[in-house]
C-alpha cells in the first residue's frame, strides 16, 4: 500500500514536471517566432539552424566545467562515439534543420501546430524503443488512454490549422508538413534512444552536451552549405540565432529533458509531459500576432486552441486518477 504522504510526494513530483514541461513550451515557442523573423529578413535557413547549435556548444561546455560526475560523459563519448553521433544527429540535426526549413515557408504558428504530431510520435516510439535489446527500462505497452488524449490534442491542432491549409497551395503545404513530420519523429527518437542506452549517471545538461557534440559534424556540413550559397551570416542573424540558442537550445531543452527524465519509467506520465509541448501553439500564436504582426487566428482556430488546452488538462487528470 502507498501511504498518503508517498502519494502526495509523487503528485508533487509529477505536477512539478508538468509545470516544467509547460514552461519549456514557452521557451521553445521562441524558436518558431524568431525563425520566422529570420525568414522575413531573407536570411539563410542553413545558417539559421546550424548557428543555434554552434552557439550552444561553447555555452554547454562552460556549464559542463561546473557540473559533477564529468568523467561519466567523457567515458560514454569515448566508448560509444557512434551512438552519440548517430542519435545526436537524429535527435538534434534531423529535428531542427527541417523545422527551420519549414519556418521559411509558413507562418510561425502553422509550423508550431504541425509540430505537435511529435506528441503522438513520442507515444508510439516509446513502445518500439522499449523492445530494443539495448533498453534498460523494460518493455512497455501503448498507454491507450494517453494515446487517445494525445490524439485529441492533434485534433485541436488540426482545427487551428484547417483554414490556413485550405488557402495555401499543395506545394506550400508539402514544404511545411513533410519537413515538420520528419522533425516530429526525429526529436523524440533521438532523445529516447540516448536515454535508454547511456549511463543513468549522466545528467540532463551533460546529455544535452553529448548530443550537441554528436550532432556537430552535421551542423558543420550544413553551415558549409550555407556559406557556399550565401557567404558568412550577417550579425543580425547571428544575434537572433543566439536568442534561439539560449532560449530553446539551453533553457527549454534542459527543462523538457529534466521533466521527461524524471517520469521516463512511467509511460502515461511521460505522455502527459510530452503533451505539454502543445503549449507551444498558443504561445507562438501570441508571438506571431504581437511580435511579427501576423493576422490573429479565426474562430475555428481559437476553438482548436481551446481543445488543446482542455486535452492537456485531461492528461494531468488521467494520470492523477491512475496513480490513486
Amino acid at each position: 500500500m502507498i501511504s498518503q504522504s508517498q502519494r502526495l510526494r509523487k503528485d508533487d513530483s509529477f505536477f512539478r514536471a508538468i509545470f516544467l514541461g509547460v514552461l519549456s513550451s514557452l521557451f521553445f515557442s521562441v524558436t518558431f517566432v524568431v525563425n520566422k523573423s529570420l525568414s522575413n529578413a531573407g536570411d539563410s535557413w542553413q545558417w539559421s539552424s546550424s548557428m543555434r547549435y554552434i552557439i550552444t556548444l561553447p555555452v554547454l561546455l562552460f556549464l559542463y566545467c561546473f557540473g559533477e560526475r564529468k568523467i561519466s560523459l567523457y567515458l560514454s563519448l569515448k566508448n560509444n562515439p557512434k551512438t552519440w553521433i548517430i542519435w545526436g544527429t537524429v535527435g538534434f540535426g534531423l529535428f531542427y534543420a527541417p523545422l527551420t526549413f519549414a519556418s521559411y515557408y509558413g507562418a510561425a504558428w502553422l509550423v508550431a501546430g504541425v509540430w505537435q504530431i511529435t506528441i503522438l510520435a513520442g507515444v508510439v516510439l516509446d513502445v518500439l524503443i522499449s523492445h530494443s535489446k539495448h533498453n534498460q527500462f523494460g518493455q512497455r505497452k501503448i498507454p491507450w488512454m494517453s494515446f487517445v488524449i494525445s490524439a485529441v490534442i492533434v485534433f485541436g491542432v488540426a482545427l487551428t490549422l484547417w483554414r490556413h491549409l485550405q488557402r495555401a497551395s499543395l506545394e506550400g503545404n508539402l514544404f511545411i508538413i513533410l519537413p515538420v513530420l520528419l522533425a516530429s519523429f526525429a526529436f523524440p527518437l533521438g532523445n529516447r534512444v540516448i536515454i535508454s542506452r547511456i549511463d543513468p549517471q549522466i545528467g540532463t545538461m551533460d546529455r544535452m552536451l553529448g548530443m550537441t557534440i554528436g550532432s556537430m559534424p552535421f551542423w558543420l556540413l550544413l553551415s558549409g552549405w550555407g556559406f557556399m550559397q550565401h557567404g558568412w551570416p550577417p550579425m543580425s542573424q547571428i544575434a537572433q540565432a543566439a536568442i534561439i540558442a539560449v532560449s530553446s537550445g539551453i533553457v527549454a531543452t534542459w527543462l523538457f529533458y529534466y521533466a521527461t527524465r524524471a517520469v521516463y519509467q512511467w509511460p502515461e506520465k511521460l505522455a502527459a509531459i510530452e503533451a505539454t509541448q502543445a503549449g507551444e501553439v498558443p504561445f507562438t500564436v501570441l508571438g506571431s500576432v504581437f511580435y511579427l504582426g501576423e493576422p490573429a487566428p479565426d474562430v475555428l482556430a481559437l476553438c482548436g486552441l481551446g481543445v488543446i488546452v482542455i486535452a492537456m488538462l485531461m492528461h494531468a487528470v488521467h494520470v492523477r486518477k491512475s496513480a490513486s
